[in-house]
C-alpha cells in the first residue's frame, strides 16, 4: 500500500470510482432518451388520433454552428464577399502593374568599380557571357 492508494485487480481505487461515476452517466443519458422517445411517440399517437395529421417527432438535435443561421443564406453570404474579394484584387492588382516604377541610377563610371585582376576560373567572359576571342 503505497501513498494511501489499494490496488483492486490491477485498478486504482479512483479509477473504480470514476468508471462507477462514468456508468451512472451512460444509464441517466439512456433512460433520458428512451423517456424522450416514449414522449414523441405517445404525441404522436395522440396527435394522428385527435385530427388525423402528421406525428409529432422529436426534436431533431441542433448543433451549434446551424443553430441560428440558414444554411443557404450563409453559402449566398460568403459567396458574394469571395466574388467582391476577387473584383478588389484583381483592380488592385491591375492599377499597381499599370503604374510605371522607375530605375535606380547607372552608378557613376568609377575606375576603382569592377576591377578585375585574376582571370575567372571558368575563363575570360563572365559565366553566363560569350565574348569573341581572337584565338592564335
Amino acid at each position: 500500500m503505497t501513498g494511501g492508494v489499494k490496488k483492486a485487480r490491477g485498478r486504482s481505487r479512483e479509477g473504480i470510482v470514476e468508471s462507477g461515476i462514468e456508468r451512472e452517466r451512460e444509464r441517466a443519458m439512456a433512460t433520458s432518451m428512451t423517456r424522450s422517445g416514449l414522449r414523441a411517440a405517445a404525441a404522436a399517437l395522440r396527435g394522428e388520433a385527435k385530427s388525423g395529421a402528421r406525428p409529432v417527432l422529436p426534436n431533431k438535435r441542433s448543433f451549434s454552428a446551424s443553430a441560428h443561421h440558414d444554411d443557404a443564406y450563409e453559402t449566398a453570404k460568403w459567396e458574394k464577399i469571395t466574388y467582391a474579394g476577387i473584383v478588389t484584387c484583381t483592380i488592385l492588382s491591375i492599377h499597381n502593374l499599370s503604374k510605371g516604377h522607375r530605375h535606380p541610377p547607372e552608378p557613376p563610371p568609377y575606375p576603382y568599380l569592377r576591377i578585375r585582376n585574376k582571370e575567372f576560373p571558368w575563363g575570360p567572359d563572365g559565366l553566363f557571357e560569350k565574348k569573341k576571342h581572337s584565338e592564335h
